[in-house]
C-alpha cells in the first residue's frame, strides 16, 4: 500500500519553490531518468503546456495527456494541441525547475493547479536512482491556498514504446497500486529504433491513499476514455479495450480535506537492461533495484511507496546543488540545476542478472546523440565525470571497472580501449579492427580518472587488480606521449592530426598521476620532465600560449582543457604561471556566448569551455559561465528546442549563438560541475575502506624503453630508473616534430599496425 501523502499542498509548494531556477531552457525535462525514459517539453512550446506535446530526446512526439476536473468543469493541463470538446485549456502562469523537479503553475477558473514533474536523482541510494520511473503530481488550491476537490487523469499511448505492430495492455491491482502496462509485439531485446528502446513495457500507475483518494486505470479509445473523465472526473466505471491508437490512462480523485495531491508513476520497465561482455562471457545486467524487488509489480509498488521519502530527500539535494553553485554565482547555480537530470539519465546503475551481487555495481553510460557507444573513455566519461565525482566518487569506479575488466581479459593492445560497445545497451566489446583511434587520449584519461578515484576514496583495489595493464598504459604514454602520431582526440569531428599539444599535455598529466597512484616516483618524474619539454616545443615563440599543434604558426591555439584535470588532482605537472598566460590569451578572444574551441573554427564545446573556466581568474570564469547561461536562456529559435545542447557558434556572424546540430541530451553536460570540482564541491558518501590494499604490495614498475614505431611493443623490456631520460620517442627518422604529410598516413586500417607499433598484422586483426 502506498504511504499516506503527509505534506499539505501549501507547505510542500513553498518548500519546493524556495530555490527554483526560472531561466528559459531549450527544452524542459519532464520524465528524464534513463537513456530510454527521456521525456522533454520543447522550449518553444513551454509557455503553454496545455497545448504542448512532449517529445523523446531525439524528437519523437509522445502522447501524454493530463487533465483536471474542478467544480464540474474539465481543464487540460498538458497534451491537448488544438483543444478538446468539452475541455477548457488551463492558463499557464509560471514555469520553474530545480535539479530534480519541473514545476508548472496554471489557473483553472479561481483555482491554482501545480504540476510537478519529478525525476528522483540520488547519487548515493542506488536502488532509488536505478528505478526506471518518474513521478508526476497534480495539486489544487483556491486563491487563499486552501486545497480543493480535484479529479486528475494522466494518459499515455504506444508512442512510448517505439514498437511496431499492435500494442497490448495489462492492468493489475496489487496492494493498493493500480498498474497499467503497455507492450508491443515486435520488440527485439537490446535493440533501438531512433534511439528509443524496442523492448520493455511502458508503465503508468497510481496508488490508493490510505485514507480517501481513489485510483482507477483503464484503456480504450481516446474519445471514449477521455469522454468518461470529462463527464465524471473518474474512470472507475469505464469498460474499454486496447486498440490501435488507444490510450492507457489512470485517474485519481483527491478530496480537499485530504491535503494531498494526485501522484502518478510513468516509466519504461525492462526485464534485462544491458548485455556485457567481460572478455570471457556475455552476461545480462539489470537495474540495481532488482536486488530489492523481483518484478515489475514489486518495482512500481516500491517506487510509489518511496514517494514521500524521495520527495523529502530531493528538497535537501536541490538545496545542496544551489549551495554549491552560489559560491560562484546565481547563473552558475542555474546551470548546475539544469545539469543534474540530463547527466544522470545518460547512465544506469546495474548489477549482474545472474547473481544480483551489489558489492560491485557498474554504471553503463551511453554516448547519447553521437554514436551510442558504451562507456567511452576519451569522448564521454571524463566529460561527464565532474558531476558524478563531486556527488559520489564511487561512480568513477562504476564507470571504469567494466572497462578494465574487459581490457584485462580481451583487449590485446598496449593503449586503452576506446569503448566497450558500439551500440548501447550492447557492451559486447571492442576489437582493434573497429576501434576508434584515440589511443593517447583514451589511455591518458583512464590513468587520470583512476588516480582521481583512488585519491578521493582511498580505495586501491582497481590499481592493484589491474596493475599489469595499467603499467602497459603508462609505458604507452612514455613512448608516444611527447610527439603524438596521427590520431584523433576527444573532439573527433576535427579529424586526425599529429603533434596535438592537448594530447601531449594529457599524457604528461597521466604519467604524473600514475606515479602518484602507484608510488612509483620515476613515472611522475617522467611526466614532469615531459611537461617541461612541452612548454618548450608546444608554445608560441613568445611563450604566451600553447599551440594547437607543435608545427602551427604562432597564432594557433586551442582550449587547453587537460590543465583543469592537473589542477583538480593537485598534481602540479605544469606550473601555475601557465594557467595565467593561458587565461590572458583567452581573455583577448572572448565573445558574448563564450570562446571558440580552436582558432580556426567558429563554435565552442561547452564541456571544454567549462574546464577552462575552472582554472581561470574570476573575470574570465564568470564570462564563460555567463556565456553558457546566455546561450541556454535565449530565444529557442537559436537552440531549436533540443534538450541540453552543448555545442554552438560563438564567433560573430549570422549564426552567432546558434546550435551546431551536434550533441544534445548528453551526459557530457556534467562538465559544468568542473568549476565546483576544482573548488572542492561536496561529497555525500564514504567508500568502504575494506577494499583498500596497500599500494606497496604491487610489483615495482618502471617505464619501458622508447621504441621506433615499426618494432613490436609487446617485446619491450623494462628499464632501470636511471635510463628514464629525455628526449622521448620521435617518429622514426625525425629529429623534430613532424606533420601528417611526413608520416604519409592514411585511414586504411591496414596501415595502422605499421605505424602505431602494435604486434598484430591486418589479417590478425580481422581474425580476432
Amino acid at each position: 500500500m502506498a504511504k499516506m501523502l503527509l505534506h499539505t499542498f501549501l507547505v510542500s509548494l513553498l518548500a519546493s519553490l524556495a530555490w527554483t531556477a526560472s531561466m528559459r531552457l531549450p527544452s524542459f525535462p519532464l520524465a528524464v531518468k534513463t537513456p530510454y525514459l527521456s521525456v522533454w517539453l520543447p522550449g518553444h512550446l513551454s509557455h503553454d503546456f496545455p497545448s504542448a506535446t512532449p517529445q523523446f530526446w531525439e524528437g519523437q512526439p509522445l502522447t501524454w495527456v493530463i487533465m483536471a476536473r474542478l467544480h464540474d468543469t474539465t481543464y487540460c493541463l498538458l497534451g491537448c494541441p488544438g483543444g478538446r470538446p468539452g475541455v477548457k485549456q488551463a492558463t499557464q502562469k509560471s514555469l520553474n525547475f530545480t535539479s530534480t523537479h519541473t514545476y508548472v503553475t496554471l489557473e483553472a477558473g479561481s483555482t491554482q493547479l501545480t504540476m510537478d514533474f519529478f525525476s528522483p536523482v540520488d547519487p548515493v541510494n542506488h536502488v532509488r536512482q536505478s528505478l526506471p520511473f518518474s513521478y508526476v503530481t497534480v495539486s489544487a488550491a483556491d486563491k487563499h491556498g486552501k486545497p480543493v476537490d480535484v479529479g486528475v487523469i494522466s494518459a499515455i499511448d504506444a508512442s512510448w514504446l517505439a514498437q511496431r505492430g499492435a500494442s497490448y495492455a495489462d492492468i493489475s491491482l496489487n496492494n493498493g497500486t493500480h498498474l497499467l502496462m503497455l507492450d508491443g509485439e515486435d520488440g527485439a531485446e537490446f535493440s533501438e529504433d531512433r534511439e528509443m528502446a524496442l523492448w520493455g513495457k511502458a508503465v503508468l500507475a497510481g496508488a490508493d491513499n490510505f485514507r480517501h483518494s481513489k485510483t482507477a486505470c483503464r484503456v480504450g479509445s481516446p474519445d471514449a476514455l477521455l469522454g468518461m473523465f470529462i463527464e465524471s472526473g473518474d474512470l472507475a466505471e469505464f469498460d474499454g479495450s486496447m486498440e490501435h491508437g488507444g490510450l492507457a490512462a489512470c485517474s485519481q480523485q483527491i478530496p480537499s480535506y485530504d491535503h494531498s495531491r494526485a501522484v502518478f508513476a510513468v516509466g519504461l520497465y525492462q526485464d534485462n537492461e544491458m548485455q556485457y561482455f567481460d572478455g570471457e562471457k556475455i552476461e545480462h545486467y539489470v537495474g540495481y533495484f532488482r536486488s530489492r524487488v523481483s518484478n515489475i509489480t514489486e518495482a512500481v509498488n516500491y517506487f510509489l511507496d518511496d514517494y514521500e521519502d524521495a520527495l523529502a530527500e530531493s528538497h535537501k539535494f536541490d538545496q545542496k546543488i544551489v549551495d554549491i553553485g552560489k559560491v560562484t554565482s546565481s547563473n552558475y547555480s542555474d546551470l548546475l540545476e539544469f545539469t543534474i537530470r540530463q547527466s544522470f539519465a545518460g547512465q544506469q546503475v546495474m548489477i549482474s542478472a545472474d547473481t544480483l551481487d551489489t558489492s560491485h555495481p557498474y554504471s553503463f553510460i551511453k554516448e547519447i546523440s553521437t554514436d551510442g557507444n558504451v562507456n567511452t573513455l576519451a569522448d564521454l566519461i571524463p566529460k561527464a565525470l565532474p558531476v558524478f565525482n563531486v556527488l559520489n566518487p564511487e561512480y568513477t569506479r562504476m564507470f571504469l571497472e567494466p572497462v578494465l575488466r574487459f581490457s584485462k581479459n580481451a583487449w590485446p593492445l598496449n593503449h586503452a580501449v576506446h569503448d566497450i560497445g558500439k551500440a548501447y545497451p550492447n557492451a559486447t566489446g571492442e576489437t582493434p579492427c573497429i576501434e576508434e583511434f584515440l589511443p593517447l587520449d583514451s589511455t591518458s584519461v583512464l590513468l587520470w580518472m583512476l588516480y582521481l578515484y583512488q585519491d578521493a576514496t582511498g580505495d586501491t583495489e582497481l590499481t592493484e587488480d589491474y596493475a599489469p595493464i595499467l603499467r602497459r598504459y603508462a609505458d604507452y604514454c612514455v613512448r608516444y606521449g611527447l610527439y603524438p602520431i596521427i590520431q584523433r582526440s576527444s573532439v573527433d569531428a576535427l579529424g586526425a592530426a599529429t603533434n596535438q599539444s592537448a594530447l601531449s599535455i594529457s599524457a604528461a598529466i597521466a604519467l604524473n598521476a600514475y606515479g602518484k597512484m602507484t608510488g612509483h616516483a620515476n613515472y611522475s618524474e617522467a611526466g614532469i620532465t615531459m611537461a617541461q619539454e612541452i612548454l618548450d616545443i608546444g608554445r608560441d615563440a613568445g611563450k604566451t600560449h600553447f599551440l594547437a599543434h607543435y608545427t602551427d604558426d604562432d597564432e594557433s591555439w586551442v582550449l587547453m582543457y587537460p590543465l583543469a584535470f592537473d589542477a583538480w588532482l593537485k598534481l602540479d605537472t605544469f606550473p601555475k604561471s601557465v594557467y595565467k598566460t593561458q587565461s590572458d590569451w583567452y581573455s583577448q578572444r572572448l565573445y558574448p556566448f563564450g570562446v571558440q574551441y580552436r582558432h580556426n573554427i567558429r563554435y565552442t564545446l561547452m564541456e571544454w569551455m567549462m574546464w577552462v573556466a575552472a582554472v581561470s581568474p574570476d573575470h574570465l570564469r564568470d564570462h564563460l559561465v555567463n556565456g553558457v547561461h546566455r546561450f541556454l536562456d535565449q530565444d529557442t529559435a537559436a537552440t531549436e528546442s533540443v534538450p541540453g545542447p552543448t555545442q554552438w557558434r560563438v564567433v560573430p556572424g549570422a549564426d552567432e549563438g546558434v546550435w551546431t546540430h551536434f550533441s544534445k541530451a548528453k551526459s557530457v553536460i556534467g562538465s559544468i560541475f568542473m568549476i565546483a570540482a576544482v573548488q572542492g564541491g561536496f561529497n555525500q558518501t564514504s567508500v568502504a575502506v575494506s577494499r583498500n590494499r596497500p599500494v606497496s604490495t604491487m610489483d615495482k614498475a618502471v617505464p619501458q624503453s622508447f621504441l621506433p614505431v615499426d618494432d613490436k611493443v609487446a617485446s619491450a623490456g623494462p628499464l632501470v630508473d636511471s635510463e628514464l631520460t629525455i628526449p622521448f620517442y620521435l617518429p622514426k627518422g625525425a629529429s623534430k616534430p613532424v606533420d601528417a604529410a611526413f608520416l604519409g598516413l592514411s585511414f586504411d586500417m591496414a596501415d595502422f599496425p605499421k605505424y602505431i607499433g602494435e604486434w598484430m598484422t591486418s589479417s590478425d586483426c580481422f581474425a580476432y
